[in-house]
């Protein structure tokens, strides 16, 4: 006589086995049921949408036209209107409209002549006189409080610059030089006044370029003198400022931490500078103009910040002529 399976016996045990069975059933269509209700009732991308079928007998569906892509917007030129985020091109001025400053620094690059007249001087300084006068009408100036005329203000601080010059030669001999250069205008004339110089060159920046330009007169005309603007910078002074920017891990750290149109500025004036110095045998540093030409001229060529832009071109091009890199300088570093 068999003995009875004890399963069997037990209906407690007969229910849970049968509730097994039916999970491991359920279960797959538990896993499967949710994919196929997705398939069946996704919605239809734009290239898988089912177009409203037909009646019979009716023609086939009309092909609509798919809408053009957008147009594209390019770089604003001149007389549009830029497009957002893009900066503004600032139209060059007609060779007619080119400022006297500018064809006397081209006549001076081309070496037609070096001086400036004495009417050319007093031009010059009347228009730096008029700049200078003009900023004590100016709000953001009555706001620095100064104690003087903005004119014998500005004009002492560049004397104080000009008899305190930075090192120039064997700057990276130790730390310390370096370190000085970086800080040499902080230490010169202090926090405020540099807070005061670039408030100026930002708020007057639609004029700065002929400013800048009449300053460069100016100073390499050893010649011009006037009592509506009593400034004396010689050469020998502005140079050791240019070689100091261009040749200096203190001046181009400096230069790198303005506003790019600045710093291209200042950069174009001091190969100016070195030029007028090789002419006149004064670059006692040896500082060569045909390793920083190069980078100079494509750095201008890829701005549309300046409004002289193809004036300075066409002086840097004239000097890259004179001054031919002997290889191809690719960065900065490769200056010193």
């Amino acid at each position: 006589m068999t003995r009875p399976d004890k399963d069997s016996q037990d209906p407690v045990r007969r229910r849970k086995k049968t509730a097994r069975r039916w999970f491991l059933f359920l279960l797959p269509l538990l896993i499967i049921a949710p994919g196929l209700l997705w398939m069946l009732y996704k919605p239809a991308g734009p290239s898988t949408r089912l177009q409203p079928a037909t009646e019979p007998g009716a023609g086939p569906a009309p092909h609509v036209q798919p809408s053009p892509p957008a147009e594209k917007k390019t770089a604003a030129g001149p007389g549009k209107q830029p497009t957002p985020g893009q900066p503004a091109v600032r139209k060059p001025p007609d060779r007619e409209t080119i400022p006297d400053s500018q064809q006397e620094i081209q006549a001076s690059v081309e070496q037609v002549r070096n001086q400036l007249t004495p009417r050319e001087c007093g031009a010059v300084a009347d228009r730096l006189h008029t700049f200078f006068t003009g900023l004590d009408n100016k709000e953001y100036i009555r706001e620095f409080r100064l104690d003087r005329p903005a004119q014998e203000y500005f004009l002492a601080l560049g004397a104080k610059l000009l008899d305190n010059p930075p090192v120039v030669a064997r700057e990276s001999d130790d730390l310390y030089t370096i370190l000085t250069n970086m800080a040499h205008f902080f230490r010169i004339i202090g926090s405020r006044n540099i807070v005061i110089m670039k408030t100026i060159m930002h708020r007057e920046r639609a004029g700065m370029e002929d400013v800048l330009a009449d300053l460069y007169l100016w100073s390499v005309n050893n010649t011009c003198h006037s009592d509506i603007f009593p400034f004396a910078a010689s050469l020998e002074k502005v140079y050791e400022y240019a070689g100091f920017f261009l040749n200096t891990l203190g001046g181009r750290s400096y230069l790198f931490r303005r506003e790019s149109g600045t710093r291209l500025l200042v950069n174009y004036y001091s190969v100016l500078v070195i030029d007028r110095a090789n002419r006149e045998g004064g670059n006692r540093h040896g500082i060569d103009l045909a390793r920083i030409l190069p980078l100079l001229t494509r750095e201008i060529e890829a701005t549309n910040q300046l409004i002289y832009r193809e004036t300075y071109l066409d002086n840097l091009y004239d000097l890259m002529e004179k001054y031919p890199a002997p290889e191809p300088v690719q960065d900065w570093q490769q200056v010193e």
